[in-house]
């Protein structure tokens, strides 16, 4: 659900800052070369507060977190035999 919030947050903020540019006097090239810029950020940062989510669940989640110490242990066992 947070991710949702925050990924909407981005979204708008966005959408504001490409509106302003559409609204601009500059010349049409230059807005569309703002408005490509700030697509690609919009699209980073999206991808950021995804890959952000996925390693807090990936911590948070007790079947994940028993599969890492299984790995632990299971290498030490193998070093000491």
């Amino acid at each position: 659900m947070m991710l949702l919030i925050k990924e909407k947050k981005l979204h708008v903020c966005y959408d504001l800052l490409i509106e302003k540019v559409w609204v601009s006097p500059k010349p049409i090239n230059y807005k569309l070369l703002l408005a490509k810029y700030l697509f690609g950020r919009l699209m980073k940062e999206s991808k950021r507060i995804f890959i952000r989510v996925q390693h807090l669940v990936q911590e948070l989640c007790p079947k994940c977190n028993q599969r890492k110490i299984n790995k632990v242990f299971y290498k030490y066992l193998n070093h000491i035999h």
